[in-house]
Formats: C-alpha cells, sequence, structure tokens
C-alpha cells in the first residue's frame, strides 16, 4: 500500500511525524477487500469497543437525566399557570357570549377548577384538573364573571416548593393579570 503526502515539503519535522502518524492510524482502520478494487471498513468492532461505547453513553446519561427532570418540572408548572390563566379568561369571553353570570371554584376534593352558571350550578361549562405537584390558593372561594365584562376582584396564587405565580385582577376593567414572583 502507497501513502501519498500532500502539502509542502518544507514543513517542519514534527508537523509532518503528525501527519504521517494521522495517515498511518487511517490506513490501519482500512483493509483493502480486493473486491472490485475497493476500500472498506473493517467489518466487526471487538468487544472492548462495544463496551466503551456503551460506558461513554451511560455517563452521558446519568449526567443528563437530572437536568431533563428539572426541566419537565419547570415545564409542567409554567404551562399549568399559563392553563390557568386562559382559564379564566375563557370564563370571562363565554360571561360575555352566553350573557349569563359564571362562577369558577375550586373543587377540593377533585382538585380541579369547575366553571359553571351561578343560578343553575349544575351546568358545567368546563373544568381544569391540577397537577398533583403543584399547589393552588383562591383569594375567594367563587369568583364571579359578568356578561358586561366585569369580573369579581380576585387573586389566585398557584405554587410548588420552588416557584409561585400570581394570577389577579381589580375587577372592574376585566383585566385579568399574570405575575411570576422569582
Amino acid at each position: 500500500m502507497m501513502i501519498l503526502l500532500i502539502g509542502n515539503e518544507k514543513q517542519k519535522p514534527e508537523v509532518r511525524s503528525q501527519k504521517k502518524s494521522a495517515l498511518y492510524f487511517l490506513s490501519s482502520v482500512f483493509t483493502a477487500c480486493r473486491q472490485s478494487g475497493a476500500f472498506c471498513l473493517r467489518s466487526a468492532l471487538t468487544l472492548l469497543e462495544l463496551l466503551l461505547v456503551i460506558v461513554i453513553i451511560s455517563v452521558f446519561l446519568g449526567l443528563s437525566i437530572p437536568y431533563l427532570n428539572k426541566s419537565i418540572k419547570n415545564s409542567e408548572f409554567k404551562s399549568f399557570a399559563d392553563k390557568t390563566y386562559l382559564f379564566l379568561d375563557y370564563a370571562k369571553n363565554r360571561a360575555i357570549i352566553k350573557a349569563v353570570i359564571l362562577q369558577m371554584r375550586f373543587d377540593q376534593e377533585k382538585k380541579q377548577i369547575v366553571l359553571e352558571e351561578r343560578e343553575t350550578k349544575q351546568k358545567i361549562f368546563r373544568s381544569v384538573k391540577v397537577p398533583d405537584r403543584i399547589n393552588m390558593q383562591l383569594s375567594n372561594e367563587k369568583i364571579n364573571f359578568y356578561p358586561d365584562g366585569t369580573l369579581q376582584k380576585f387573586e389566585v396564587v398557584i405554587y410548588d416548593d420552588k416557584r409561585q405565580i400570581t394570577i389577579s385582577s381589580l375587577g372592574f376593567d376585566g383585566k385579568i393579570i399574570l405575575n411570576e414572583a422569582k
């Protein structure tokens, strides 16, 4: 097998020896198949190479799983806060469209937020389940949404071990505000 060095012949001896060693390494990886004059890779990995790859992959997985779990918990918390905010906005808009007074309450037993008509209390429009790791506290037992777009003054605090998000409204203007505490 003939190895060709391409480049400047006036290079320093250590650079030339590095190129030679790299080419010798590559030539040892490739073996002549002698099938139609083509070159191919070795067809099998040794057991040692396979075990080394498995160890490296397991180390990377072991280091990344705690960060992945933390990321999933953060996204679940933020997603629930956004879902609650949108649910409150939905309740306000639904009261305007249906021209009825709607009432939102937190069902402690089922751990869910329930939206119903204030007068009948039987027709549930929608509900949102609260995840197990997340806690919720309402300033009022029930929040009323009126057909004119106003709503009862309220504050909903969503929290877990490390974070807290507050969703509130002054009531008279119908604006719902989401504040994330640092």
